[in-house]
């Protein structure tokens, strides 16, 4: 999980304008994998204040940003991975995009870093930062200076947001290729996570494709519609993406709908992203 201090937020949000659905990401180097062990090493921190501008189309709750990418290195000594995200703004990384191969995913699966073993095959999985948007219900009525009016003697803040899980869905409508559009597709993914109110943030990793079943669906797909692919074989999907959850008194939250673009292909010699990229 992640809390960070953040000053300003770039949203990445294809419902207004951001992430346009674009075909042909830049192909992926192919490096041959290395049998490392790999750990996740995050930042917590409290949150402050985050300008989101027009990220949503109506007020929410608990506003989703993106996807972050940590910043991973692979010790020389150790061989361990190991990724952390950072606590400034400029430290912080949004993937406007994703990139899977299929037949990688199956037999190596995402690694963590680049070069480093893989978490689980099978299993593709989206970082994804969100903020509460709520007020602080303990300080409700409070006046200036403290005295009275206030319920600043509460331990409990009401407005405090759990997230319990995400709904992933595919649309026809928005993943029609021309030759075929892909089925309607939906899953529920599961997850803990506690959002503290006024503005605090969190972030938390999903599975976008977790198991054999669902790669195999796609790989089902591009096997009907693989005469009628460009020379590169890769299409991109647009995955929306919601998180929900309850406040602190047990009010129902939903978050805005992220739109994610994913290009996807089978055995193109692509290698899927990794959780994290390195430096240099």
């Amino acid at each position: 999980m992640i809390l960070g201090e953040i000053e300003r937020v770039d949203c990445y949000n294809s419902r207004n304008g951001v992430n346009e659905r674009a075909d042909g990401i830049s192909p992926r180097l192919q490096e041959d994998k290395m049998n490392l062990k790999w750990k996740i090493s995050l930042i917590g921190l409290v949150m402050t204040s985050v300008a989101i501008g027009g990220c949503v189309e109506s007020d929410q709750s608990v506003v989703m940003l993106g996807s972050v990418i940590g910043d991973g290195e692979i010790d020389e000594d150790s061989g361990e991975a190991s990724c952390t995200f950072g606590a400034e703004i400029d430290e912080v990384t949004i993937r406007p995009s994703g990139f899977i191969d299929l037949s990688d995913l199956r037999t190596n699966g995402q690694a963590l870093v680049r070069g480093g073993e893989s978490m689980a095959t099978d299993e593709y999985r989206f970082v994804a930062v969100m903020e509460n948007r709520l007020f602080d219900s303990r300080t409700v009525g409070a006046v200036s200076g403290g005295d009275g009016g206030g319920y600043e003697n509460l331990t409990l803040d009401k407005n405090d947001i759990f997230i319990k899980g995400a709904t992933v869905r595919l649309s026809p409508d928005s993943n029609d290729f021309g030759f075929a559009s892909f089925p309607e597709w939906e899953r529920e993914r599961f997850t803990n996570m506690l959002v503290t109110s006024g503005g605090g943030a969190a972030s938390v990793d999903l599975p976008i494709i977790a198991g054999s079943t669902d790669r195999e669906q796609f790989q089902a797909f591009f096997s009907n519609v693989g005469g009628q692919l460009g020379d590169d074989g890769r299409l991109t999907f647009i995955f929306e993406i919601q998180l929900h959850g309850e406040t602190m008194a047990g009010n129902t939250v939903n978050s805005n709908i992220l739109e994610y673009p994913i290009t996807i292909c089978d055995g193109c010699g692509g290698t899927t992203d990794p959780l994290c990229t390195t430096s240099g």
